[in-house]
């Protein structure tokens, strides 16, 4: 069932990434794609398959008309109003399992549309787990860096007034304002990525 299918996700009790699931089933055009599929095989099994019954027609005519009427010595006219029916049967024989052969196709082939549609969810469903994991890694990651990077920016600032006090040398400084430098192009690169994540969460 699809409940069964997807129950792994009960496992994340983040109420927003059940959302994300949910938008996603409903809005991928590869999943809707698959649902079309599947109503096609059934549609192309039940047509099949009523091949293999006979068809029935009924078929009404009225007509109407006058004749003459002999009652008590007197004769007079009579409208006469008549309704024929008739029924036809047609079918197809199955001698050679032709048609029998095509039923078990089509069944066939509504199966495998089926097992498309259920891999394509959770393929799906697997793809925004993944993204939204990732966006968690990379805000951690952003946050540490961040740290990082206030940590150098304090240190530099001692290393600076020691230099400027004449206690340090510059070489310490500018390896200081290195370490800056350094710690600010991981944090643009940092959340440069987790835009890049957020992004393909929303796609």
């Amino acid at each position: 069932s699809q409940t069964a299918e997807m129950g792994w996700l009960t496992h994340f009790e983040d109420p927003s990434l059940h959302e994300r699931v949910r938008l996603a089933m409903t809005q991928n055009i590869d999943l809707l794609l698959a649902t079309n599929r599947i109503q096609s095989a059934h549609a192309e099994a039940k047509l099949v398959g009523a091949s293999l019954w006979p068809s029935i027609s009924v078929n009404a005519n009225g007509r109407r008309g006058e004749g003459p009427n002999e009652s008590f010595g007197e004769v007079y006219t009579e409208s006469i109003k008549r309704v024929e029916l008739s029924m036809n049967t047609s079918w197809e024989l199955d001698l050679w399992g032709r048609l029998k052969d095509r039923l078990a196709a089509a069944k066939w082939d509504t199966q495998s549309a089926e097992m498309d549609w259920q891999a394509a969810r959770l393929s799906l469903a697997g793809q925004v787990v993944k993204s939204w994991v990732q966006i968690i890694a990379d805000k951690l990651q952003l946050r540490l860096l961040q740290d990082t990077q206030e940590s150098y920016e304090v240190y530099a600032q001692l290393v600076h007034n020691r230099f400027e006090n004449g206690i340090t040398g510059a070489l310490d400084l500018r390896l200081a304002l290195s370490n800056v430098a350094l710690a600010d192009n991981l944090v643009q690169l940092s959340a440069n990525q987790l835009s890049q994540s957020k992004r393909y969460l929303q796609t």
